[in-house]
Parts: C-alpha cells; structure tokens; sequence
C-alpha cells in the first residue's frame, strides 16, 4: 500500500475513520507491493545495509562498515520528499529488534529514528528528536528530544524490556511550541507510554503555533543511527546519561520496521496508527479494497462482469447475453435471460433442485456478530449440496444493494459444533465445477472477480449449520443459499 495526500482537502471514510485533511500531508507505506512506496535510501554506501525482505524494510549494520564517516554508522531510509512539520509531528512504525542487536554489548545505545530541525537564523540543521534502542533495562525503547544544542538533551524511559524479535507497534506525536510548552506522546502496541507537558523540544525560534521565522522540522530519518565508541559511561540509567561504549569490533544489529506512515496535522493518531496502515488500500473509498476492485479509482465502479471494460453500474448489459438488463431477467447470467413459468429458473436450463434453506438477506457486522443458516438432511443417504456466501453480486440487479459485503467466507458445522468446511474467495480450483452446479440448480451467479465464497460438500444426514462472515471485517449485508445438487 501507498497512500500519499499532498496540500489537499479530502475527507476520509475508511475503516471506520473519518478525519479531514486540510493543506497536511500524510505519507504511507507498508512495503507489502515490494517498493519502498513513498520512501527511498538516499546514500548508496547504505543501500547494501537497507533493503526490502518478504514486505518490511531490513536495515543491518555491522562495525566493520564503519569507515570514519557520519554515513558510515548509518542504515537509513527517508521520505522521497521532505515533510515540513512547524506543529505537529506523527508518525506510526512497525519495528522489531532482533536478537543480535547489541546482543554482547549492552552499555550503549543506538538511534532507530531521527527528526530533523533547522534553524531559519543560523542555517543550522540538526535532528532534534530520536527513537532509540538501549541496552540496558534488559534492551529498553527511549526517547530523547533537544533545544537548539547538541548537548541539551531530555531522555526518557519509554518501555524496558522491549521484546526481540517480533514486531512491536510504536506511535509518536509531537506537538512543538514556546519554551517549556511542548509535549510528546509515545504509544507501544497501543498503550500510552509516555505523556509528557511542558517540554522544551526545537531546533530554532517558537511561540504557541510552533517553529516559526523560517524555522521547521524538514523530515525524519528511519533505521540505524550508531554512536562512536566512547569508553566513559555511566551504567545507572539517570535520565541524562548521554555516554557510552559505542559499538564492539564486529558486532552486528540487525532492526526491521513496517507499516512507517508520517502526518503532519492535528489529529493523526488513526491515520499513521500501524494497524491502519497494514490494511489493504482502498483508493476510491467505494468499499472495495484495491486487489478486489476492478476500477480502482473510481468510486461509482467495482466489478465488471462481462469483462468488456464498462462497469456493471454503468454497464446496460451485464452479461453480454444481447439482452438489456432492464429486460433481462438474469442480468449476471449469459445462458439465460427468460423465465417463462416465473419459477426462478431460466428457460434455457429447467433443472433444478431442490432449496434446503435461503437465508434473507442479513446484516453482518464485525467480529462475532455473523449471519447464521441452519439446515436439515433427512433420510438415510449422503446429500450432496451446494453453498454460497454471496456478497458484491448483491450490488447489481435484481437486489441493487449499496452496502452489500465486499469479501464473504462460509463455514459449515455439523450439529456438535465441528468445522466441516470453510471457503474465502470461491473462485479457485473448483471454479469450473461451482459455477456449472449454480447454473443447474439455479443459485446465484457469481462473478469471476467476486470474493464471494462457495462450496460443494457431501454431507451425511443431520442437522447443519452455516456462517457467513465478513473476511475483511468490514460491515455489510450479505446472502446465505444452500442447494442440493442433482445426483445426475
């Protein structure tokens, strides 16, 4: 995913969130699509120690590619383009330390993330604020801010004992403005960790709106930044403590971060929060996420059924069947088009069998809160029945609903409660079979790029039980249809 918003006003409506952006920018990626997205690595002597590993960016240094140089204790990666903070300061990562970061070494400490200040008076830059790993307090998260020095430096105990290898959630706000009026939130996994007032945080001249007189923050800096050795350190954590061994001959850090999104407006929490960047896009915000929409920048489409590049919603011929869907009887069905008898079955296919149990059309909402059919086989012999999870084809005629689940999956039980069988997305190695079994027994049609769900089971006698849920967990209404399928 990549979502990039540049000096716009857009409102937002996804996931839930509802947040309007006036002149901000936001940046995010989660590395899922292979690219560093928004981000790069701007210095070439780092790109061998930056690079992208099964969707997150790996940074890994080791001692020996110190080379005397500020770039040479570096394993960076940036923003393409600057961001210029004068406020407000968010941003979300996904990080994990593995275990060989300062694994024999832990009297030092390491930057994982920098923020960067200049100075409109003096045309100094610097970073005025760093995320920072140290070894001591069993590998503990810190955060260090400063004002207008190199040595006037603020540390605080963000988390000890911070977990190796597994990523951890990290959220940063903040918020810059006069002398001693400044404040930094810091959330791990979701929990506020730090809520600091009444901080002196900057690199140059500010009031109550924040950096002003040419002064701003110009980006952040994400990865490794490591210390020179310096052997006089203090090993009681005090808060101020700046001094430290460095780095040992050889040894090696290896730290992974994903899910890195960058705000600079008001209320940014939801926007660069890791579990919201993780999701799947959704570019046009119609519902459909990006891999499931076939028009995916533009709102009024999703699917199109008959392929012919014309969107189902603007599309008078669904199913390329030469029949206007106004007069087309089964609008997503290319075999038929009449039904003479008004039995629901189209005339070119009189076969059917027979309905166990429909379900009306429910409301699913998230989690647990699920739509439930029950069934019932009776007799002696094994029946064999067709399941469908129907949702996006839900949209288009003769149902026409807006709010119609985008992603279904269906499991059936048997009457102790145990899974028989379970399906997501129903057009896999069975889609031949599917699809002429609903055409023969009249159940609904569905698209081949729907993530509907279906599934043909044999089942002995017995009571049954299906559950349509959404897959992405998104609200929505969606439809329950089981068939027996003709043993012929």
């Amino acid at each position: 995913m990549n979502k990039i918003l540049r000096n716009l006003s857009v409102g937002f409506q996804l996931l839930g969130l509802s947040t309007l952006l006036t002149g901000q920018t936001y940046i995010a990626h989660n590395f899922d699509d292979g690219t560093f997205g928004p981000y790069e690595v701007n210095k070439t002597d780092q790109e061998a120690r930056v690079y992208l590993v099964d969707g997150s960016v790996q940074t890994r240094w080791d001692q020996t590619l110190y080379n005397g140089t500020n770039s040479g204790r570096k394993a960076q990666f940036r923003p393409v383009d600057d961001i210029i903070f004068t406020q407000h300061i968010w941003m979300g990562l996904s990080i994990k330390i593995n275990s060989d970061y300062m694994e024999n070494n832990p009297n030092t400490n390491a930057g994982l993330m920098q923020i960067w200040g200049y100075n409109g008076s003096s045309g100094a830059a610097n970073h005025m604020c760093m995320l920072k790993f140290d070894g001591r307090n069993g590998g503990a998260l810190v955060w260090q801010h400063r004002y207008n020095s190199v040595q006037n430096k603020t540390h605080v105990l963000v988390e000890p004992d911070f977990p190796r290898d597994e990523f951890v959630d990290v959220v940063v706000h903040v918020k810059l403005a006069e002398y001693n009026k400044g404040t930094v939130e810091i959330w791990v996994d979701g929990e506020l960790k730090v809520d600091l007032t009444d901080q002196t945080i900057g690199w140059g001249d500010m009031d109550s709106t924040g950096m002003i007189n040419g002064t701003y923050c110009f980006g952040t800096s994400l990865g490794q930044y490591n210390y020179f050795v310096d052997g006089a350190y203090d090993a009681a954590y005090d808060g101020n403590n700046i001094l430290f061994d460095g780095h040992l001959e050889g040894e090696m850090r290896t730290a992974i971060y994903d899910n890195v999104a960058l705000y600079n407006g008001e209320d940014g929490y939801d926007l660069v929060k890791p579990e919201f960047v993780s999701k799947e896009p959704d570019s046009d915000s119609d519902g459909y996420v990006d891999s499931k929409d076939a028009f995916p920048s533009d709102p009024m489409e999703w699917v199109d059924t008959d392929e012919d590049g014309t969107g189902d919603n603007a599309d008078t011929d669904d199913d390329n069947d030469g029949y206007s869907d106004l007069d087309d009887l089964f609008p997503l069905d290319s075999s038929e088009w009449a039904d003479t008898d008004a039995d629901g079955l189209g005339d070119n296919s009189e076969v059917v069998g027979d309905l166990i149990n429909i379900s009306t059309r429910v409301y699913v909402l998230e989690g647990d809160k699920v739509a439930i059919a029950g069934f019932v086989v009776e007799g002696t012999e094994p029946m064999t029945v067709l399941i469908q999870g129907v949702g996006r084809e839900l949209t288009r005629a003769p149902f026409s609903i807006r709010d119609a689940i985008s992603d279904t999956e269906i499991e059936l039980y048997n009457s102790e409660g145990v899974v028989l069988a379970n399906n997501d997305d129903w057009n896999g190695e069975d889609v031949v079979l599917i699809t002429e079994t609903a055409n023969a027994v009249g159940a609904t049609a569905l698209s081949s790029a729907s993530a509907s769900s279906a599934m043909i089971v044999t089942v002995d006698p017995g009571a049954y039980t299906v559950i349509l849920s959404s897959k992405n967990l998104l609200p929505g209404i969606g439809l329950v249809e089981v068939y027996t399928v003709p043993s012929n």
